[in-house]
């Protein structure tokens, strides 16, 4: 439900600031465009480097991705796979903010880790939900949907009767929101 909020709030225009209604407090997004497509961003200080979707990349033939020999791990301490990394031109009001990422087919959406907030000198308050970005004007952030477990990966071919169960051996991706 991307409506928007237009109008102003303490003296600032709100309007093409990526602003969604709010839902809840599990998440903060930015919204920011990469090649003039609009995406939603978890600014996540509990992740120590940024990853973005493999789905995210491969709409972009022409990026160039570059093997990778970095290993991270999510929260609770399963391998993350990663395919390689590239560094994406991400806009925000205007301006380029290039990101250096890791890319993975194990997440789902783009999440803005640690290196990301500390490479741009970010300073979050989390009373007025602004983050202010290269000592530029502040974007007040989103917040939306809750955890959830969205896609389930078996990793052998399984054949399920019906009315029954069985354990396999599965991969899970992970998302955010709802």
């Amino acid at each position: 439900m991307n409506q928007g909020m237009q109008g102003s709030f303490h003296g600032r225009n709100l309007a093409n600031r990526g602003l969604e209604d709010a839902k809840d407090n599990s998440n903060c997004y930015i919204k920011m465009k990469l090649y003039g497509k609009d995406v939603l961003c978890l600014v996540d200080s509990g992740c120590d480097s940024t990853v973005v979707p493999k789905t995210l990349t491969d709409r972009f033939r022409r990026l160039v991705v570059e093997p990778s020999q970095h290993n991270i791990w999510a929260a609770n301490n399963t391998p993350i796979r990663i395919h390689g990394e590239t560094e994406l031109p991400f806009v925000l009001d205007g301006r380029v903010i290039w990101t250096p990422v890791l890319i993975s087919e194990d997440v789902e959406e783009v999440m803005l880790g640690i290196d990301w907030l500390e490479g741009h000198g970010c300073v979050w308050d989390f009373r007025t939900k602004h983050l202010t970005i290269d000592n530029q004007d502040t974007v007040t952030l989103m917040r939306r949907g809750h955890f959830r477990c969205r896609r389930v990966i078996v990793q052998d071919y399984q054949e399920i009767p019906p009315r029954s169960q069985k354990d396999v051996v599965a991969r899970v991706t992970l998302l955010s929101t709802t």
